[in-house]
Order: structure tokens, then C-alpha cells, then sequence
């Protein structure tokens, strides 16, 4: 049950990803990927305004949530009474959370404190750290909603000034042992709001974050996410970017570009990369350099997402023979609750088979990679298991059409993709006895088992069927799975096998959240911190519930193909009804 509550925060991460301004305030110029230095090792952002519908639809859906995350405020108050000991510290959070509570709770919630959310945004790195700039809505509201915090807090905020440009800033405590560093760092530079860290360190100047003058060149400039927009497909209304891998181990490792803070905090955790290390890190992430993200469709008619992990072509070009076919493991055949997987088991041991053999022939001789020498020494076990069962199952395809996980019921159906359906029939008969007796053929029906083995598996109240096709095996629980097996065994593959695939039904999304309590999430945490952050995190996921009753269907697969590692994801909504004359 740990991570039952990820929907909610992938709904609000792609809420999020949609910031782009409604009414294209500002030009080009002022756009806050005008200040992202193209050299930057990752960067996000928006080229231009959303379409009206996804506006519309990325307001509706921060309302929604605007209670939950109101609430959530207010147990974070509660948390930080109990975690912060030094009283300003705590009088400072407490404040702000308060007025920010306060303010979210208006009618006009964001905008009470010049936030908009529709508005132009940039993720970017520099100086190693990252920072995240806004269009403002209103700065004026955003400076008063500042002053009324640090008014109701008592004591002053922390505020300083570099090159005439003020900012907030995190405060050491007084008897703390040593400064906090990098501290958080907040700026109302001309329109934006610039969040940022600040390392504290003369060699780490904030200025530079901070963007009070643009880069020489920016990402803006350099046309970086034209091009990847056009590569992929990505809508421009939509933040997209890149996280450039190589530049974030240059970062590290290269000493004309790391940073003394970096070098100090790689010493402090006994972290050496010689240049031994530098060079075996840098083959490997030259493997797999980039990963790009974007929307593909933006509400006409659905929501469509896509991230790639771009690799090294001839990798690429290998793993692409790694997914095999499995029947209505796609949007095609939608289900209530669908998971599934394919792998050609007899590729994937060559493909391990190669890699550890390169291993083996040239170890790494770097301390942190010697765990992969030996994984590719023991390597030979994993392969001779692959190919022992690689005539028998190629992809599993699951479909709860029921499931009360607190009353332990459920209902669906099980596909296995299989070369061989009768051997895979024959092996898994020493196990179940009463498929032997049911006779199954390639194209036959689903006939129900009966006996005492399946009746232990669901109870006296559930009949079980079996059916047998071409390509697969597959099995389903309850009455209703006789039609539902019937159709999946004579559906197609899809014309791109996914790896593994995902699919939920709206419906099905909320009946599953409706099961889940918050005393299930607060017992799924390993952690103090995971316990405070389930336990003020809880009504913004409980509150997400509103946004599945949306979505008439998403799916999310993984799939290999020639650009790389795709992360596809779809949201199908359903028609809101017409408004009123």
C-alpha cells in the first residue's frame, strides 16, 4: 500500500507541467526561458500560450484540488509545530503557512497572492542547482502576501540584497552547529518569481540564478527546445525540455566545471572520482545521454504525454527486439484495471549475455561500478534461466474487472502469451489437474474447471474458466469472465509491444481510492519523514478523487524502441456536460 497515493501526485505533476500563460502576457523576451542558459543541464518550459481548452481544463482541475491542498496546509502547521525547535523558525513557517491557507481558501484562491496558474514557467539548472521561475500574475499581490506573513510571524523574515536585487531567504538558527547551506532562496525579479537554492559560497554567485541579467546565450536563444519539439512531437502550449545526463556528470566530474561546493560535498560523503572513474561514468551515461519530455496532445480530443530516454542507437536498435506480442495489452482492449508485460526471453539472454560478456572482458576498475563485475559474473545463472522457460511464456496480460481489497474479492482475468500454448497447458497441468480433463483446443471455448485445487484458490463462489487460442493461454474468475476470455484470446498484439503497460478506467480509479483509508497510508510509512509527509499529503490525494471522475480512461506503457526508453502516457476524458444558457 506504500505508494498507492502516485496517481495523485502524476495528475498533479502533469497539472503542473501545463503552466503556460492564457493570455500570452509578455513577449518572448520576457519569457522565463529567456533566462535559462543554454549550456544548462536540464531546462523545461513553455514556448508559448496552451490552447484555451487545456487552460480551462488545468485551472478546473487546481480548484478541485484547492481544498485538499488547503487542508494539507494545515497539517503541515501541525508538523512543522512538532518537528521545528527554534521558535522564530517556527513562528516564520507558521505564518506563512497560516496566510497562505488563508488566502488559498478565498475564491480566488492562487490568484489572492499574484499567483497564476496558467502562467509562463522555466525549470533550469545553474550553478549546479536548480531553479524554478514564474510569470506573476499580480507581483503586487505576491509582495503584500509576503509582508502579511512576516507581519503575522512577529519577527522578520530573512532578507538581503546582491547587486541591488532583494530576496528572502532561509534563516540559520542561532545556536545551530553550522550555517544551512544551500539555504532556500525566494525573488521577485521584474515579473517572475525565482525559487532557488543558494550554496553561500563566492564561487556559487546567487546573482547568476537569481537571472537579474540573461544569460549570454539562453535555451531560449539556442533554439534547443524548437528542435526537440519538432524531433518528438511535443506541443509548444505544454512545458517540455531535456535533462542532459552528460552535462549533469560534467557537473561532477569535470573540474573546469565543478563547482568547490560540489567538490566539498562529494569529500564530506568519502566520494573520490578519480579519472578512471570519470572516464567508465562518462561510457556509460554516453549510452543513455538525454531524456526528453512533453505533451503530444493537449485535450483535442485527449492528453497525451511522452518521455524517451534516448540511447546510443546500436542499443537502441538492440533493445527494440526485447518486448514480444501479447493480445490486447493496449488502449485497444480496455479494461477496468490492466496490467501487463512482454519479454522475448530467448533476446533478452543474448542481450545479457553480450553485456555481461563486455564485462567480463574488461572489468570496471572503478571502486563504485566493481558490483557490476560481479552481477556480470554471475550473469550465466540469470541467462540459463531465461532461456530454460523461453518456449513458454512471453507476456502476461492482468484485467481486474472487480477488486474490493478490503473485502478480499475480486473478479477478471489472466492472459499468458506463450510460442507454445498446448506445451505451456501440458507443464502447468502438474500443478492444476483439472485442466487435463477439460480438454481445451487452439479456438475452442473457455470451459469452467471444477475440482478441489481451483475451488481452494477462490472459494466455493467463484467458477474459474480456462481458454486456449493460438498465441496464449488465459484463464478468468467469476460468471462474467467466460465473455470477457472468449474476446481477449482472439484479440491482436499491439504494433508496438510494450514492455509493460497500464490502464485504468476512470470509474475503476475511483472505486480503488474509495477503499483506500488514510490509516493504510499512514501504516505503509518506514519513516518518520514518510509518516508526516502521508499524513499532510492525505487530503490533497483523497481530495484527487474529483479528477478521476474526469477521466474515462489513461494508460501508461513503456516501450523500446529506435529513439530510446518511451514513457508514453494517455488521458482520455469524458464529455463534461454542457453548461447552462
Amino acid at each position: 500500500m506504500r505508494h498507492i497515493a502516485k496517481p495523485t501526485a502524476l495528475v498533479l505533476a502533469l497539472a503542473l507541467a501545463g503552466c503556460a500563460n492564457l493570455n500570452g502576457q509578455g513577449g518572448k523576451t520576457q519569457s522565463p526561458l529567456a533566462y535559462a542558459p543554454a549550456d544548462s543541464a536540464f531546462v523545461f518550459g513553455n514556448l508559448s500560450a496552451p490552447p484555451k481548452e487545456y487552460a480551462e481544463l488545468n485551472t478546473r482541475w487546481f480548484n478541485q484540488l484547492r481544498d485538499g491542498f488547503v487542508q494539507s496546509l494545515k497539517r503541515a502547521q501541525e508538523i512543522s509545530d512538532e518537528a521545528i525547535e527554534d521558535s522564530d523558525t517556527q513562528k516564520r513557517t507558521d505564518a506563512l503557512l497560516s496566510v497562505l491557507e488563508e488566502k488559498l481558501s478565498q475564491p480566488e484562491g492562487w490568484s489572492a497572492i499574484g499567483i497564476n496558474i496558467n502562467a509562463r514557467m522555466a525549470l533550469y539548472e545553474v550553478n549546479a542547482l536548480p531553479v524554478l521561475r514564474l510569470e506573476l500574475g499580480d507581483k503586487q499581490r505576491f509582495e503584500a502576501f509576503m509582508a502579511e506573513a512576516e507581519q503575522k510571524a512577529g519577527v522578520p523574515f530573512g532578507k538581503s540584497e546582491i547587486n541591488g536585487q532583494a530576496f528572502w531567504h532561509a534563516i540559520t538558527p542561532v545556536n545551530a552547529e553550522q550555517i544551512l547551506s544551500p539555504r532556500f532562496v525566494a525573488a521577485v525579479v521584474g515579473n517572475h518569481l525565482v525559487l532557488t537554492a543558494d550554496a553561500q559560497r563566492a564561487d556559487t554567485p546567487l546573482i547568476a540564478q537569481l537571472g537579474v541579467d540573461k544569460p549570454k546565450q539562453s535555451a531560449l536563444d539556442s533554439g534547443a527546445l524548437d528542435t526537440i519539439n519538432k524531433q518528438y512531437g511535443f506541443q509548444s502550449g505544454m512545458a517540455s525540455g531535456y535533462i542532459d545526463l552528460q552535462r549533469v556528470l560534467q557537473r561532477i566530474t569535470d573540474k573546469e566545471h565543478t563547482l568547490p561546493w560540489i567538490t566539498n560535498a562529494l569529500e564530506e560523503n568519502d566520494i573520490t572520482l578519480d579519472a578512471t572513474c570519470t572516464a567508465e561514468l562518462q561510457s556509460i551515461v554516453a549510452k543513455a545521454p538525454r531524456i526528453v519530455a512533453g505533451g503530444t496532445e493537449l485535450v483535442k480530443p485527449d492528453l497525451k504525454f511522452n518521455a524517451i530516454w534516448e540511447l546510443e542507437p546500436t542499443l537502441a536498435k538492440e533493445l527494440t527486439a526485447l518486448p514480444a506480442p501479447v493480445q490486447g495489452l493496449d488502449a485497444s482492449q480496455r479494461g477496468q484495471m490492466v496490467m501487463g508485460a512482454s519479454l522475448n526471453l530467448n533476446a533478452a539472454a543474448a542481450f545479457l549475455q553480450k553485456q555481461a560478456a563486455s564485462i567480463v572482458t574488461q572489468p570496471y576498475q572503478c571502486e563504485g561500478l566493481t558490483p557490476l563485475n560481479d552481477l556480470a559474473a554471475e550473469a550465466h545463472k540469470g541467462v540459463a534461466g531465461l532461456y530454460s522457460v523461453a518456449n513458454w511464456v512471453q507476456g502476461i496480460r492482468l484485467n481486474f474487472s472487480k477488486l474490493d481489497i478490503n473485502g478480499q474479492d475480486f473478479a477478471g482475468t489472466l492472459l499468458v502469451a506463450s510460442p507454445n500454448p498446448s506445451g505451456l497447458i501440458g507443464m502447468v497441468q502438474g500443478f492444476v489437474p483439472e485442466l487435463a480433463k477439460l480438454g481445451l483446443v487452439p479456438g475452442g471455448p473457455a470451459k469452467q474447471l471444477e475440482g478441489e485445487t481451483t475451488a481452494s484458490m477462490t472459494g466455493d463462489d467463484k467458477s474459474i474458466w480456462a481458454i486456449m487460442g493460438d498465441k496464449a493461454v488465459a484463464i478468468g474468475v467469476g460468471e462474467e469472465s467466460k465473455t470477457e476470455l472468449e474476446h481477449i484470446i482472439k484479440a491482436t498484439a499491439p504494433a508496438v509491444a510494450p514492455l509493460m503497460y497500464f490502464g485504468f478506467a476512470g470509474e475503476a480509479l475511483v472505486q480503488f481510492m474509495d477503499q483506500i483509508t488514510e490509516e493504510d497510508i499512514m501504516d505503509s510509512a518506514s519513516s518518520e519523514w514518510e509518516q508526516w509527509y502521508n499524513y499532510v499529503t492525505w487530503p490533497l490525494s483523497a481530495g484527487s478523487v474529483e479528477l478521476y471522475k474526469e477521466i474515462a480512461y489513461t494508460d501508461m506503457q513503456w516501450l523500446a524502441t529506435e529513439r530510446g526508453l518511451e514513457f508514453p502516457q494517455t488521458i482520455v476524458l469524458k464529455p463534461l456536460p454542457p453548461k447552462a444558457p
